[in-house]
């Protein structure tokens, strides 16, 4: 058995978002594993150590979609969480999508009437009952990375002034690193 905390976990609706985070290096510089929805359950030694965290979470990145909404609402019962480890929304939401002026597209299916969704405007509820779909993927990655920072509770190193093209000037010839 282990006997160490984990403080967060971020889990991603779509495979190929965790993976642009992971060849990021986001797991390093947020501290927390990076997973897929294909790649779960994770095991229970990664819960176990959520619980032992005190103040861990488990962060989710979803598409602004009744199916994202629903992945994020039913990720701790999935991960067998316990109450004491919170499931926290970093998806999209009908409202960012529109302030991103991400494109939106009606799904193929109609959406079954769905419960209640915390936290929504009527018109961003009567959007998603609409089958209306803005995928996460649309964001820009470095918007999306910077979020991921912010909001996971890590701030990106600040650029330095004077690291932009005229200092890599300076800096003579760029190569590849040895291997």
């Amino acid at each position: 058995m282990l006997d160490y905390g984990l403080p967060r976990l971020l889990v991603c609706q779509d495979r190929a978002t965790a993976r642009m985070l992971v060849a990021n290096d986001v797991p390093l510089a947020v501290a927390c594993p990076v997973l897929a929805a294909a790649d779960l359950p994770p095991g229970p030694h990664l819960v176990d150590a959520l619980a032992r965290f005190p103040g861990s979470a488990v962060y989710v990145l979803h598409d602004a979609s009744a199916a994202g909404l629903a992945f994020a609402a039913g990720l701790g019962a999935r991960l067998g969480l316990p109450a004491s480890v919170p499931v926290v929304r970093l998806g999209l939401l009908p409202r960012h999508a529109a302030a991103l002026r991400l494109p939106a597209r009606r799904e193929a299916e109609p959406v079954a009437a769905a419960g209640a969704w915390p936290g929504l405007t009527r018109r961003e509820e009567h959007w998603l009952r609409a089958g209306m779909r803005a995928e996460l993927a649309a964001v820009p990655p470095a918007r999306l990375l910077r979020a991921v920072h912010r909001l996971a509770g890590q701030r990106p190193a600040a650029r330095r002034r004077g690291a932009g093209l005229a200092a890599a000037r300076a800096a003579g010839f760029l190569t590849w690193p040895a291997p």
